[in-house]
């Protein structure tokens, strides 16, 4: 089984301090093709195929003197699992090959998620400014036992085949699930053909967020089954403020703060923000 992820770690960070920049569907095509020809056995482009401001926009070039230049071509030679229990550890092989050089072979650990097609939802509750009240976000505070701490989070979960149609629907059950909510309009912050973004650098989960306006709570009036370790799960509303000093204070998990720094621009679009 291959597993093909190319992620770069600062990309969340970039993210959290520069504004977004929106690509056009052609910009958009010549980077994924420059990616997919990088992380395959294809051979790479010619160098006119990205030509003028396009290919500035699609991936900036290095300004280093970089006297290991292994990343002109990287294929994966293995993918072992080597554990598996909730998730899945491989050893991925991979060979780098430069223009000019000989080529290196290097061993990575990588962690995924093959029971949910190694993809996840993220729903982002949004309830908007009332006359008695700010606009809201509802969150979920649950125990991760990563830091071994409780921390901050939008509802998210795994895609699971047998009963989500699409990430869509898995956005949907999971903020029903998690923070008992229903209904809204459901707006993709990316585009349907998007491949979703890299959960982490060692990570083959990639994962789409969903804003969901105006949700409203469940007619049961409690939470539907959750599974075993989502019983320490809290839920509470907060306003962008408190949210953005949740986020601040590095309390917030990952995969969420991404998701609201996309929502943002929808939500000043229709002046909700």
């Amino acid at each position: 089984m291959k597993i093909f992820s190319v992620s770069r770690a600062a990309s969340l960070v970039q993210a959290c301090t520069r504004p977004f920049v929106y690509f056009s569907a052609q910009t958009r095509s010549q980077t994924d093709l420059r990616i997919r020809m990088a992380s395959t056995n294809s051979s790479r482009p010619a160098a006119d195929a990205f030509e003028g401001e396009e290919a500035d926009a699609a991936l900036p070039a290095s300004n280093v003197n970089d006297p290991h230049p292994w990343h002109e071509r990287f294929d994966i030679s293995k993918d072992q699992p080597v554990y598996k229990r909730y998730l899945t550890v491989y050893d991925r092989l991979v060979t780098f090959t430069p223009d000019v050089g000989e080529a290196h072979s290097l061993h990575y650990d990588v962690v995924g998620h093959p029971n949910c097609s190694f993809c996840f939802a993220v729903a982002i509750p949004f309830h908007p400014a009332t006359e008695t009240a700010p606009a809201q976000v509802t969150l979920v505070r649950e125990y991760a036992q990563g830091p071994n701490i409780l921390m901050y989070c939008f509802p998210s979960g795994g895609f699971d085949k047998r009963k989500h149609t699409d990430l869509r629907q898995c956005a949907e059950v999971e903020m029903a699930e998690e923070a008992m909510l229903v209904g809204g309009e459901v707006v993709s912050l990316f585009p349907e053909d998007h491949p979703g973004q890299s959960e982490l650098k060692w990570s083959c989960n990639t994962f789409k967020p969903f804003l969901i306006i105006d949700p409203q709570p469940a007619p049961s009036g409690h939470a539907a089954t959750r599974d075993a370790e989502e019983h320490t799960i809290e839920v509470l509303r907060v306003s962008i403020p408190e949210l953005r000093r949740l986020i601040a204070g590095g309390q917030v998990m990952l995969p969420s703060v991404f998701a609201f720094f996309l929502a943002q621009d929808v939500l000043k679009d229709r002046q909700l923000l």
